[in-house]
């Protein structure tokens, strides 16, 4: 008694060893696998699903961006009106202290700069008297010149009287600054010190000592671009210079804005909230609670553009405005000065936009912390994620193996619908950051291992069927069997299909030239490009009849653009036949044969495709109308010297190759005319001038046959020959159309004559 593994070995190969763990490992254990190693995913994640859950992030930030409410903030852009007012940059300090002199006057509760001045003012009166000194032309001395008051002191004295927030800039290039540079603020903590959860800049690039000892604050403008894309999602509220706490700009002019002198730190061990399990979990600046992930960092919540946050320096610095006439937009606001003018902006990347000003980030962080409203992303979210994707996998492994694959994918998507769903709806409410990435991947690879592994073990039974029948059978056919025995009976169904037929032009003489054997190879070198070629256009071939071929689309499977696929199929046919007809010599002048040629006849329309012949044998194949008339057109390409001809119903979708209309036609047993083209060429020839140029005149031609203008048609068909392209050859189709003109000369045709030749060969 033969085994299953004789039959394979008969029909195929003895079984893998791979076959063997597909037999012998249950599909709930890989599962369990791939849910394990998800798991692993959710708390170790790689860069690359990093980078995909922060995309995820960023979508929603798009979907839902922050709805901008008025706060108390606003941003002194020295834009373009401002430097056309003042000059350009740098201004002489003395314009920044007329700048912070009127914010002063104006009510401006702090004014916090992203500009660090690290360089003395060049157009200080001393240095203006010295490099007057130095001209060869100078005849004296400038010392009323240098007498006038320093603009940095100028600038410093100005500082000196306003609540203002010089900015830094923290680096990790060391020794940028020699100079001490002071703390402002004071910090208490609440639980660990903070120092070790902060990332260590090895520099600072701090402003002029006067400017320095003059401000009462100080903050960081650094912009923390730590994710690989380069995109700031997130503000440090705080960061670390040595041992030293340098507050980020925002931060300290909030201190300052409120006259509080410390910031306090609260650590994860002090405190059940934060971003993470060990790490800063909070920031108190004055009377505000600002909550913080582990590194002391918030996210921002960004909103569309906002043109009410900004007001143009060149408006501050206007002698015709007044402070009094800037109360509304300065009186009680955190004002943040900062450039967007093209040559002095902060280029940052935001989810919102990849082109956005540094600026607008603290501005924003500001307004996030002043309304207390934050995105975070809760200590609990990867415990949540995880839960999610344990309890989804397991109600999706009971339902793959007590109902179906089917329902399994129901409940698969249907999870991974409600798990996108609730992380919007935890987004928009709460904003609460919970990707839906890792329960969405697990679920759609654990429903994936599952039924593939399903599959691949039932794959190995329907190989057996394969084998047994794959000599018999069309590999399409051996599918169709593999998947439903019950397929094998008598029958079919209605199918729109294109069908083809080819034949070799003059094969009866060929063939009398030669031997049986050289003939069989001639049929095998013609027959095996030529299947090839059809194969790869997903065509099925029904049958060859000596040199012919049959062969049809859209069935027993959907073929999308069956019509073009077909056109394609014959045109890269008649290239393959060049190079069959030089593999075989026959384009040497040595030999006595001549170049093979092909005839092909193409129709689309309603057949009865399936299981055709008798009880004991049958094959797939087609019947019906649009078949015969494929056949008869393929008769026809001989007839009107073309190599490819189609009927209407084909021309229609193929619309952007190179058809010519050839005629109107009654074939034998069919009362309605059919409208036939012959196909050309592709879309580059049919795109070309020449061939529109030969198309209209041929065009014109056909319409003067039909109106029975003979002379016109004559004219227009000769005008057609001298510009048709010169590797298209239609002479013999011009000389059909003439010898029909110089017939109906003799025998005009019936007046009731509607332009349609009756074909009464088959």
């Amino acid at each position: 008694m033969a085994t299953s593994g004789d039959a394979a070995s008969q029909y195929g190969g003895k079984p893998s060893w791979w076959s063997g763990i597909l037999r012998r490992t249950p599909a709930w254990a890989v599962a369990l696998l791939v849910l394990a190693a998800t798991v692993f995913l959710i708390l170790r994640p790689p860069p690359v699903l990093q980078a995909l859950q922060l995309a995820i992030f960023d979508t929603y930030q798009q979907a839902y961006p922050r709805e901008y409410i008025e706060s108390p903030v606003v941003i002194v852009d020295i834009d373009e009106a401002a430097l056309n007012t003042r000059g350009q940059w740098p201004w002489p300090r003395h314009h920044m202290a007329e700048l912070v002199q009127k914010l002063n006057e104006a009510g401006a509760a702090a004014i916090a700069f992203d500009i660090v001045f690290s360089q003395p003012d060049r157009t200080s009166p001393q240095r203006i008297a010295k490099i007057l000194e130095e001209n060869p032309e100078a005849d004296g001395t400038f010392e009323n010149v240098a007498a006038l008051k320093d603009h940095d002191t100028i600038f410093a004295d100005a500082v000196r009287e306003a609540p203002i927030v010089a900015g830094v800039i923290l680096t990790n290039t060391p020794n940028v600054s020699e100079q001490d540079i002071p703390s402002k603020a004071g910090f208490a903590f609440g639980g660990k010190d903070p120092l070790e959860y902060l990332w260590n800049y090895k520099g600072i690039i701090a402003n002029i000592p006067e400017i320095t000892n003059a401000a009462p604050g100080m903050g960081n403008i650094t912009l923390v671009q730590s994710d690989r894309d380069r995109i700031v999602r997130r503000l440090p509220l705080i960061s670390r210079h040595g041992d030293q706490i340098v507050p980020s700009l925002s931060v300290e002019a909030l201190r300052l804005a409120q006259r509080s002198s410390t910031i306090v730190v609260r650590s994860s061990d002090a405190s059940r909230e934060g971003g993470g399990a060990d790490g800063i979990a909070a920031l108190k600046v004055g009377h505000l609670q600002i909550p913080t992930n582990g590194d002391g960092e918030i996210w921002i919540h960004y909103t569309e553009d906002v043109p009410e946050r900004f007001v143009s320096a060149a408006r501050v610095l206007d002698p015709s405005v007044t402070a009094r006439d800037l109360e509304e937009e300065i009186n009680g606001h955190i004002v943040l000065v900062g450039a967007t003018a093209p040559a002095l902006r902060d280029i940052i990347a935001t989810p919102l936009k990849s082109l956005d000003y540094g600026i607008t980030v603290h501005a924003q962080a500001l307004e996030q912390m002043m309304l207390g409203r934050f995105l975070s992303r809760p200590q609990w979210a990867d415990g949540a994620e995880v839960v999610a994707v344990i309890l989804g996998t397991l109600l999706l492994t009971i339902t793959v193996f007590w109902a179906n694959a089917i329902w399994g994918a129901i409940i698969a998507v249907a999870l991974v619908v409600m798990v996108n769903v609730l992380t919007i709806a935890a987004f928009t409410s709460y904003g609460w950051l919970i990707s839906p990435l890792f329960a969405s991947m697990g679920l759609v690879l654990s429903y994936t291992v599952m039924t593939g592994w399903r599959f691949f073990a039932t794959a190995q039974e329907k190989a057996r069927v394969r084998g047994a029948f794959q000599r018999y059978l069309s590999p399409d056919m051996v599918e169709r069997v593999a998947d439903d025995p019950a397929s094998l009976k008598l029958g079919g169904e209605m199918r729109d299909i294109t069908i083809l037929f080819s034949d070799i032009r003059g094969f009866t003489s060929i063939s009398e030239k030669m031997d049986p054997e050289a003939l069989t190879n001639l049929l095998n070198e013609f027959l095996t490009p030529m299947t090839d070629e059809l194969l790869a256009h997903q065509a099925t071939i029904d049958k060859y009849i000596g040199d012919a071929i049959m062969a049809f689309w859209n069935a027993p499977i959907d073929v999308a653009g069956h019509e073009m696929k077909a056109a394609k199929a014959t045109l890269a046919m008649l290239d393959r036949l060049h190079d069959v007809n030089q593999a075989l010599g026959f384009h040497d002048r040595g030999s006595d044969m001549q170049p093979l040629r092909m005839g092909v006849g193409l129709n689309t329309g309603e057949c009865c495709v399936g299981n055709m012949g008798s009880e004991q044998r049958f094959a797939y194949s087609c019947l019906g109308d649009a078949v015969n008339l494929a056949s008869r057109l393929e008769g026809m390409s001989k007839q009107y010297a073309v190599d490819i001809i189609v009927g209407q119903q084909t021309a229609a979708p193929i619309g952007a190759l190179a058809l010519l209309e050839l005629d109107l036609i009654r074939v034998v047993g069919r009362e309605e005319p059919e409208r036939i083209f012959a196909l050309m060429g592709d879309e580059t020839l049919a795109q070309s001038a020449a061939f529109g140029t030969f198309k209209s005149n041929f065009a014109a031609a056909l319409g003067a046959y039909r109106q029975q203008d003979w002379d016109l048609a004559r004219a227009n068909f000769a005008a057609a020959l001298k510009t048709v392209p010169s590797h298209i050859s239609v002479e013999g189709l011009v000389d059909v159309y003439l010898s029909r003109i110089d017939a109906y000369l003799i025998a005009p045709p019936p007046a009731d004559w509607d332009g349609v030749y009756d074909a009464t060969k088959k």
